[in-house]
This record gives structure tokens, sequence and C-alpha cells, in this order.
């Protein structure tokens, strides 16, 4: 008796608590990524892009401390670099653009996709002469820009490599 009471009334009773439950709201996981960017590591090449809808400039503040290679090359990822001229400012005053540390001159007379470095100056207008692999400096709190001087097209896509050390 007591073991057909126990086949039938079990698995009612096993079919009663997974109904109820234990009591507990199950809620789903949230899916979007969140915005803490603070333990996150910045990656070791920066680009800095000028894109279709930023017009001839853009101005882009510095994350972090950090060393950098001044790229010898920018690549143009649409439209036709010849005889385009830009301009990368370093280190500039977020409120006054004619404070920088340095700027350095980009330009194409025969390459359509990219842009080759003329030459770099600092605010006193004093070459750097060959940049080559020398490290250079960018600092929180300043920006750099990136700017079309000559040739400039609303449909330019630029983009600027640097390799970066990150203090």
């Amino acid at each position: 008796m007591l073991g057909l009471m126990t086949r039938k009334f079990f698995p009612l009773l096993s079919l009663a608590v997974l109904t109820m439950g234990c009591g507990k709201e199950i809620t789903e996981a949230q899916t979007s990524a969140g915005k803490n960017t603070e333990n996150q590591d910045l990656p070791s090449v920066y680009v800095l892009s000028l894109k279709e809808g930023d017009g001839f400039r853009k101005t882009i503040p510095v994350p972090q401390n950090a060393t950098f290679i001044v790229p010898s090359t920018l690549y143009v990822r649409n439209g036709n670099a010849v005889g385009k001229k830009v301009e990368i400012t370093y280190n500039m005053d977020p409120t006054n653009s004619d404070e920088y540390e340095f700027r350095c001159s980009y330009y194409s007379d025969l390459a359509q996709d990219q842009l080759s470095l003329l030459n770099c100056r600092d605010i006193d207008n004093t070459s750097f002469g060959d940049v080559g692999e020398n490290k250079f400096s960018m600092y929180y709190g300043k920006s750099m820009r990136i700017e079309v001087t000559q040739g400039w097209s609303s449909t330019l896509v630029i983009e600027a490599f640097h390799s970066v050390d990150w203090l």
C-alpha cells in the first residue's frame, strides 16, 4: 500500500513544487555594455581619423599621458590624396588653438591613397628635421587636431596611426 501511494503521490508532489517554485522572481540578465573605462587598457595603436561629416578638421582630447611616434604616412580610405595637405597638431590647448607644442604636415603629389610626412615644426616654426622613430609626449588635458589645409573634399576619409605607450 505504501509503495503504491509513493509511486502515485511523489510525482504529483514534485510537479506541484516545480509549478510553485521557491518564490524568487527570475529576471533577465542585462545585455547592454557598460561605459566604465576606468580599468580598461587603451590600445597601443591610436587612430586619429577624419571622416565624412567631420568637416575639414577634427579635434580630439588626449585620453591619458603617453609617448608616441609621429606617423610617417597618413592613409586615405576614401577620396583622392593627390594635391592634399594635412596637418596634425599635438598638445594643443583645447580652449586656444594657437597654443600648441608642435604640428606635422603631410602632402601627396602622386599617391592617391596616402600622404607622406613633410616636416614637423614647433610653435616657433622651428623644424624638428627627421623625426624618424623618435618618441614624443602627449598630455592628458591637451588635444590633438587633424586638419585638411589644402584640397579639402567632403568625401575624404583620412587615418593616422600612432604607435603609443600609455603612461
